[in-house]
């Protein structure tokens, strides 16, 4: 499974409908027993709240398939909505993010992330 994937499935899990993702580049020498290395992503929900993600490994939990050990999600506080609109303004990865996750974008913002495409 993809990190990605991975990100999706256990934002679900904890009970997040509409959302938007942002893997973070984290670099780790760790491994996971499942072969994916530990890692981050940013999440945007439908209330333009944001805040970092941590994926991890809990040998007690229980896996979709039955067996033992799975991902854990550990979420980290929200972003202050001052913060996020800044990311916002220097990052189009924030700018998409928020799309996925069926937020309105000011027009200056849709210009930065048409730049951003080109």
């Amino acid at each position: 499974m993809a990190k990605w994937e991975i990100a999706d499935y256990l934002a679900k899990l904890a009970g997040f409908k509409k959302f938007g993702i942002r893997l973070r580049s984290d670099e780790s020498n760790l491994e996971m027993p499942s072969g994916v290395e530990p890692f981050s992503f940013d999440l945007v929900d439908s209330l333009a709240k944001a805040r970092i993600c941590d994926v991890d490994w809990d040998d007690g939990a229980t896996a979709p398939d039955g067996s033992k050990g799975y991902y854990k999600l550990t979420l980290e506080p929200e972003w202050s909505d001052e913060s996020f609109r800044e990311k916002r303004k220097r990052n189009p990865e924030y700018i998409k993010t928020s799309l996925d996750a069926g937020l309105e974008i000011t027009d200056e913002e849709r210009k930065i992330l048409e730049d951003s495409n080109r």
